[in-house]
């Protein structure tokens, strides 16, 4: 499982991070990527999710913004790790991992529609807790991996 709860220390955007890592975003209806993806605390009326480039979380790619009215649900099928965000598409490494996202994405959305206040550091702390959980859960679960490193390798240029 590449999912993490703990923030970037030397990034500071990251320390309201409820759990970050990488998944596959549908750019468009012919590209994909691999984005570090990152889901924040509610501020508000709403929350980030936001997609960097990798998990040193220097460079923003894009952010959606998470609310009352977004739709967060997965894709159906046997064996799916597909979800969707309003208009952003998603797949995780297992369904598994799937579940754990759309969980945390709710617990998110009905935190901004009961119009909690913003959490402490130690309501984050305890948020971070309970994921962490599910992570180690989800870890000893997994089957190992034929094949850790990139398929196909950047080309130079």
């Amino acid at each position: 499982c590449s999912v993490t709860c703990d923030p970037v220390l030397s990034v500071p955007r990251t320390c309201r991070r409820l759990m970050a890592g990488y998944l596959i975003h549908q750019d468009d209806g012919s590209t994909i990527s691999v984005l570090y993806c990152e889901l924040s605390a509610h501020c508000g009326a709403s929350a980030k999710f936001c997609l960097y480039e990798n998990e040193c979380c220097d460079m923003v790619v894009t952010e959606v913004h998470i609310t009352e009215t977004s739709q967060c649900c997965d894709t159906v099928g046997i064996n799916c790790s597909c979800f969707r965000v309003d208009s952003h598409h998603f797949a995780s490494q297992t369904p598994s991992e799937r579940k754990l996202w759309l969980r945390a994405l709710s617990n998110v959305k009905v935190k901004i529609q009961n119009r909690a206040p913003n959490p402490s550091d130690e309501e984050m702390e305890h948020y971070r807790s309970s994921i962490r959980e599910h992570i180690t859960a989800l870890q000893a679960t997994l089957e190992p991996r034929i094949v850790n490193d990139a398929l196909l390798t950047r080309c130079p240029g």
